[in-house]
Parts: structure tokens; sequence; C-alpha cells
């Protein structure tokens, strides 16, 4: 294998996840086709964890090892971006795994469709009990090719599939990721990787959408940030909301006015599902936030439905009355 060219750059960023990351890099040496390279950025850990990616580094010249300070997973990701030097970037998490085929998989979904720019695959769900369950089961439609403006044009996933997939579960053409300088936005706990997939299409061509490809092993364990649920890790998606406004926007990319009014709907969803304090003080932050008082609101006067119509025109006249009304009835 050309080390120096290779076929795939494997991104993984690394935090306190040291009883997870021997099964993780093992899992991509173990890998059937070779033409990879792996690229670990160990943010800051205090478990050992950059010690165990420094010994694998020195037994093998494809793992590549970036130290830093704390800075979070986005800053991790983007400096594994800096580093790549893949044809196609494939994000991978220091507690999650590969099946020892998976990158093969893909290596032959991109020979068979070379006109892609990201190729969406199936994540196998893994769980305490030993419970594997292939998450996008009957979700992903059959293999297909599609151009990304039809999926920008169906934000929630409906026919093809939801923007807000795992960025971990797709590869992406890294050319599009230089040549539009795109990169993960810091500051958002939640809900990252799908800004970034979001953007990623704003700007790509076709998507092969590929559900019989199977092999990232998405480990759910009691202690992962997934689980970590709260209104200040929960609000920074509305910044999302305005990055991915402003680089839609920027490139003229369809499905544009699909796509803020399902944001507003998603924003406006926030804090639902983890109890009614979180949920309130994501809705206020939402009421208070540039991208719902600049865009939201202006987009719903003009192509909303009748009743969002009525709803911006009586906040545009009277947003402190309507703020105070809705934060009361949560």
């Amino acid at each position: 294998m050309n080390n120096s060219n290779p076929l795939f750059s494997v991104i993984i960023p690394v935090y306190n996840v040291g009883a997870y990351l021997q099964k993780c890099i093992d899992s991509v040496l173990s890998q059937t086709c070779d033409s990879w390279e792996c690229i670990c950025v160990d943010d800051g850990s205090t478990d050992g964890g950059g010690a165990i990616l420094d010994a694998y580094a020195e037994k093998d010249v494809r793992i590549r090892v970036l130290h830093q300070a704390n800075t979070g997973v986005s800053v991790a990701r983007n400096e594994g971006l800096k580093l790549a030097k893949g044809g196609w970037v494939q994000f991978l998490d220091g507690d999650d795994s590969l099946e020892h085929d998976f990158l093969e998989k893909l290596q032959g979904a991109i020979h068979k469709h070379p006109e892609v720019d990201a190729i969406e695959h199936t994540a196998i769900y893994c769980y305490d009990d030993g419970r594997r369950v292939y998450g996008d089961k009957g979700v992903l439609p059959p293999n297909c090719v599609v151009d990304a403006s039809e999926i920008r044009r169906d934000p929630w996933g409906r026919k093809y599939t939801s923007l807000g997939r795992c960025s971990c579960y797709k590869i992406f053409r890294r050319a599009v990721i230089v040549e539009n300088g795109l990169y993960f936005t810091p500051g958002i706990p939640l809900g990252e990787d799908s800004l970034f997939a979001g953007q990623f299409y704003a700007y790509a061509g076709k998507v092969a959408i590929c559900p019989d490809v199977a092999g990232y092993l998405r480990i759910f364990r009691s202690d992962s940030a997934m689980h970590e649920i709260s209104a200040a890790r929960l609000i920074p998606a509305i910044k999302g909301c305005e990055v991915l406004y402003n680089t839609w926007k920027a490139c003229r990319s369809d499905g544009f006015d699909v796509w803020v009014a399902a944001s507003v709907v998603a924003a406006s969803m926030l804090g639902r599902e983890y109890g009614g304090e979180n949920r309130a003080e994501c809705i206020k932050a939402l009421l208070d936030s540039e991208f719902f008082n600049r865009r939201a609101i202006s987009f719903l006067l003009f192509h909303g439905t009748w009743k969002s119509r009525i709803f911006a025109a009586a906040y545009l006249l009277s947003p402190r009355v309507v703020k105070r009304r809705i934060l009361e009835a949560l």
C-alpha cells in the first residue's frame, strides 16, 4: 500500500475512552482493505488514552497521533482533517469500532459509484446486553444514487436519508471538504456532526445510498456523552442553525426554503424529551436568538402556512407579548 496516497483516512477523536480504545484501533488494523491511514487526535485525555495511541503509532506507520489540550470533538476532527491524505474520509469515534471487512465494502461501493461525493452506509448498534441492531434497517431506501439536491429538499429523510444523520454513518470525498473549506463548528456539544454533513451536502454533487454496506459498530454505553443531556448542551444547536443557514444561502443550495422551515421546527423541539425545565430554557434561547428573530420569523411570514404567517405577523407586532405567552404555556 502507498501510505502517502491512501484510499481512506480514518479520523478518530479520542477523549477519555481508554477502556474501549484498543478494540477501536485493533478494528482498523484488522481491515481486509489495506489502503488506509488512521489519524488519532488525543483531545487531552486523562485516562492514559494518549499513551495507548502512541504505543500503536510506534508499531504501525499508518497510525498517526496528534496530542492537544482538551478543546472538544469538533476541533479534534478538524485537526485530523488537516493531516488527512486519503481520498475519502471516515470518522470513527474512539469508543466505536469497525467490522474487519468494512473498508473493503466501502471500497467496492466507491468502485461501483465513482461519480459520487458521499456514500451513506448502515450502522450496527451494539448494546451492553449483547444485542446488535441494524440501525437503519427500513430507514434507508434500497441501493441508489441521488443528487444531493434531492436530499436537501427532503431534510427529514422521508424519501432518502435525513440530513441529521450522524457523520460517522457516511464517508466523504475529501476533495469536496478541502475545496470548499469545510470544517466542524466548535462550541456545539450535540449535533456537531450532523451540522457538518448538512454543510457538506450544500456542495456535494451525487450521493450513493448503500444500506447493504454495513460494518460501523456504534457502541451504546451508559457513560457516553450522548446521554449527558442538558439545556446547556442543547442550546448551542441554535448556533448550528445559523451556520447552516449562511452556508446554504451562500451557495444558493436547492431546498434552502424547505430546510429553513425544517430548522425552525427542529429548533422548537429542543429539549422536548428532557423535562420541562430543559425545554423552557431551550425555547427561551431560541426566541432570543438571531436565527429566530432575523431568519426564521421573516421566512415564516412570507413562506409559511397561513397559521405560521399569522404567528409571524403577531410576533413582529408585539414580540415581548408573544414571547411571554409562549413561555407561560410551557
